[in-house]
């Protein structure tokens, strides 16, 4: 299993951040990557918007 996908049993873990200025993305550092994500409560869903490394994240 990929290290973010147990983004699926707990979409908010500790060291999460909510992105400023967008509605329901959040971002997480795993190593030196950055992971985007969406969190769906309602539909129950965390979709991987992108996993780069830290410098290009943005």
């Amino acid at each position: 299993m990929k290290p973010w996908g147990h983004l699926a049993q707990n979409p908010r873990p500790s060291g999460c951040k909510k992105l400023t200025g967008h509605k329901d993305l959040w971002r997480i550092r795993i190593g030196s990557n950055r992971v985007i994500y969406c969190i769906g409560d309602a539909i129950r869903l965390v979709r991987i918007e992108k996993v780069s490394d830290r410098k290009d994240a943005y």
